[in-house]
């Protein structure tokens, strides 16, 4: 069994799905991002990218857990399409935000009718739900999955480790961050995150050293500090910002993500070019796109 993180992206959309010959290199889909590891598969967030993921595991038992990095449509809308399709033998699992309200709570009420014609008790069940305050980290080892409350586990190629970090960089709400480490490799999915200045030490420590940043990189400069319609205090980074963080946390390698449904292909490739200057180890996620860590 390779002792390796395989990440395929299936979603790589902010804000809502898009669908033209423009946007066929980088996709139309929002976030869903797949990471195939020897012990589960991790799912950040149910994008519409998420309905792909059925068909691309279903000939494995390897257990699955899905991570919500906020509770955002976007993120979520995905959700049932994904789940009707799961074997009914799929050991799966569920973490999300438990704010601002009740993660579980809010799973149930929002699909159902008038937005869902199915019921929660009529859709494939988590085996569990696990509620983050942000600051636990999720450990799967040998197909079963446990919650601790602490974050300072050591690498092994025995055990998945997921962490969880709390963050106000999303306004109103904030937002789960995540970083997923095994056999001495680290992955970091910040989605949704909008700077202020420099990273805090919590943050920096949280991200630092990790092979791969998954970073949100959904405006340009010009539209983040436009005069007449500025993009600020919408929760979302630049790419320069992201390029930044990249650099503050010494990450291996940068992956431009969310990014905006206005941005055809042509502005993703020039975005790309542009960070590549700033950031030279960045790449604009594409959907279908798969790196090996």
């Amino acid at each position: 069994m390779a002792r390796e993180l395989r990440v395929k992206f299936l979603g790589v959309r902010g804000s809502y799905p898009v669908a033209s010959k423009i946007f066929l290199k980088f996709g139309g889909n929002t976030a869903s991002v797949l990471i195939e590891t020897p012990h589960i598969f991790v799912i950040f967030d149910a994008g519409t990218g998420i309905v792909n993921i059925p068909s691309m595991i279903k000939n494995s038992s390897l257990p699955i857990i899905l991570l919500f990095s906020h509770l955002h449509l976007d993120h979520i809308i995905g959700y049932p399409f994904f789940t009707s399709q799961l074997k009914p033998s799929s050991d799966f699992y569920v973490a999300g935000p438990n704010f601002p309200s009740d993660f579980f709570k809010f799973m149930v009420d929002t699909f159902k009718s008038p937005i869902y014609p199915i019921s929660w008790g009529q859709i494939k069940s988590p085996k569990m739900i696990f509620a983050l305050d942000g600051g636990e980290s999720l450990i799967i080892y040998k197909g079963r999955v446990s919650l601790e409350e602490r974050r300072d586990f050591e690498h092994s190629d025995r055990k998945v480790i997921i962490s969880s970090l709390r963050s106000d960089a999303h306004p109103e709400d904030g937002i789960l961050i995540y970083s997923i480490r095994y056999n001495g490799k680290k992955i970091v999915y910040a989605t949704d995150v909008e700077w202020k200045g420099r990273l805090d030490r919590k943050t920096k420590n949280f991200m630092k050293g990790c092979d791969l940043l998954i970073h949100d990189a959904q405006y340009t400069p010009e539209e983040y500090n436009s005069k007449s319609s500025s993009t600020k205090g919408f929760g979302h980074s630049t790419y320069v910002k992201s390029c930044e963080v990249a650099k503050e946390v010494e990450a291996k390698n940068l992956i431009l993500f969310h990014h905006d449904p206005t941005h055809n292909d042509s502005i993703i490739e020039e975005i790309e070019k542009e960070a590549k200057k700033i950031y030279p180890n960045t790449i604009a996620a594409y959907e279908g796109m798969e790196i090996r860590v």
